[in-house]
């Protein structure tokens, strides 16, 4: 087994430089250590945040709602202890000391990346790729999920389509080197957007949000001091989509042995199930025989018209 968190439990000795992916892409920002910044950093679609108040208070000015947050403390891993699992780690599936899978966040899928610093696509370990680390194990505080190797970075992946804001403390498993973690952003077709350098360590006390302008399709965690990495107590924020719906009107009534028919009005006030992105989605006429309320022998043929989308 290659030299990993769960590995590592038995001491420096295990660790191997030769294990640590090399060849990172250069940062788009200078890889100071991000509790250092003073407010946002704006880096082409994405704005950055280390602290958590000002993330937060960003996002909901922006019209963007908190709907879940995933700090994988439905684990059942006993306290100072750690067990593999494997990829992914997703909701609803269960996978090792998770036995109903994630169930903070149902839009989030966890797995490991073999491609390191360099993740340009998705690419999972497969078996034993992730470890658990509860309380207590090496300085944790918190339940933690990371790529079981160090050569490995850490893949959040989001479904859905509309999370257009991700923030968590940054936590990092090292044995005893440097700290830090770079964090990229993909959008909903992998296409890469930016990323950032943010201070990290085993107890989770730095924060790092990012806001995007895009949907939000996956964020890379990858430590290049050859520790294990990840991200705790994850804020998934939504940009609600109003979905639209087909108006009609009604355009022509007829009744048989009933007085109470609905009415032919130019009113554009029939609301439908149908989704619709303009006018033209949906039906142009509709055709409805509807009991009358007053007789039960009698009925209302009536014709709608669409008129609207929205």
């Amino acid at each position: 087994m290659a030299v990993g968190v769960a590995a590592h439990a038995a001491g420096p000795a295990d660790v191997d430089a030769g294990d640590h992916a090399v060849g990172r892409p250069a940062l788009t920002a200078p890889p100071a250590p991000a509790g250092s910044m003073e407010g946002p950093v704006v880096t082409g679609v994405l704005e950055w945040y280390t602290n958590q108040a000002d993330f937060e208070a960003a996002a909901a000015a922006r019209g963007k709602v908190n709907k879940a947050v995933e700090t994988f403390e439905e684990s059942t891993q006993q306290p100072n202890g750690n067990g593999s699992l494997n990829d992914p780690l997703s909701p609803g599936v269960p996978n090792g000391p998770f036995p109903n899978g994630l169930e903070g966040a149902p839009n989030l899928r966890v797995q490991s990346n073999l491609s390191g610093g360099n993740p340009v696509t998705p690419n999972p370990r497969g078996v034993d790729g992730l470890v658990n680390l509860s309380a207590g194990f090496g300085g944790a505080v918190s339940d933690l999920v990371m790529p079981n190797f160090f050569a490995d970075s850490l893949d959040l992946q989001f479904s859905g389509g509309n999370k257009t804001a991700v923030g968590g403390n940054t936590v990092e498993y090292t044995n005893g080197g440097p700290l830090g973690v770079d964090i990229r952003v993909y959008d909903t077709s992998n296409a890469y957007l930016g990323q950032m350098h943010f201070s990290s360590n085993i107890q989770g006390t730095f924060f790092a949000g990012v806001i995007s302008d895009v949907p939000i399709g996956r964020i890379n965690v990858y430590s290049p001091n050859n520790a294990g990495e990840g991200l705790d107590n994850i804020q998934l924020w939504y940009t609600d989509v109003q979905e639209s719906h087909c108006l009609y009107r009604n355009k022509r009534v007829k009744a048989q042995a009933c007085n109470t028919c609905p009415q032919f009005t130019h009113e554009c006030d029939i609301s439908t199930p149908a989704v619709c992105g303009s006018v033209k989605d949906c039906r142009k006429r509709i055709k409805q025989v509807m009991a009358c309320p007053d007789n039960p022998d009698g009925w209302c043929k009536v014709l709608h018209l669409r008129c609207d989308c929205k």
